[in-house]
């Protein structure tokens, strides 16, 4: 009896274990996909890596600022552009403006096989949407704002279809009893992909409204609150 319980105990051990292996080789994505699909292999990016974009629609679509930025700044990568028209056979990153109702304003696709990485999307917010997950599915180091040492920069191979649950996403941010660098609002919301924020900038502690009078430390700006009185 006692040799089947430690049986019993030891496969249970290594099916938790296995299981635990599993995920920590799945890279967290947040907020958690619609639809999600992990396959074999990997992308490496690399110095020959090309990024295709429709020629003459930069400004349509921040996104694609973002995404050399950060390019730029951790791996020192800066992607050789190119159009639809000179679209190489592999080893690229293609950004598309779709027309799929499916998506909605605010939904994208992501595919990244060994080939290639593709993101479509038929808004510019669809579209930022889809490289911020983009990043995330990138070592963490990618997020650093100083150069990086690393040899391997690659993504684990997945298809995602991706739309909000709700139009309204929202946060908050209590900056009247914690001051926050100017940028965290930003970069925070297009993380969580929220649209809508409430930052009460000041509290009164009588009644519970803001005081006007109130400075703001130069470190963070400076300034005065621009709360109710």
């Amino acid at each position: 009896m006692r040799t089947t319980k430690a049986r019993s105990s030891l496969i249970i051990a290594l099916a938790f274990s296995a299981f635990v292996a599993a995920a920590q080789q799945q890279p967290s994505i947040i907020p958690q996909p619609a639809q999600l699909e992990w396959r074999q292999g990997r992308f490496l990016l690399n110095n020959e890596t090309k990024l295709v974009f429709p020629e003459g629609r930069e400004k349509d679509v921040p996104a694609l600022a973002v995404l050399v930025r950060h390019l730029r700044t951790s791996i020192s990568l800066d992607l050789v552009r190119v159009g639809e028209t000179a679209i190489p056979s592999s080893n690229y990153i293609r950004m598309r403006l779709l027309e799929l109702p499916m998506l909605g304003n605010e939904g994208y696709m992501l595919d990244i096989t060994s080939r290639h990485i593709e993101i479509g999307a038929q808004t510019a917010a669809g579209m930022l949407y889809g490289l911020e997950t983009l990043l995330q599915l990138f070592p963490p180091d990618v997020y650093r704002k100083t150069l990086v040492n690393r040899l391997n920069w690659s993504v684990r191979c997945v298809h995602i279809v991706d739309t909000p649950r709700f139009v309204w996403r929202g946060m908050h941010l209590d900056v009247s009893r914690h001051f926050f660098q100017r940028n965290l609002s930003c970069a925070t919301s297009t993380f969580w992909r929220s649209t809508n924020e409430y930052l009460p900038l000041a509290s009164d502690r009588r009644s519970g409204l803001a005081d006007r009078d109130q400075k703001i430390p130069e470190a963070y700006g400076g300034g005065r609150m621009a709360g109710r009185s």
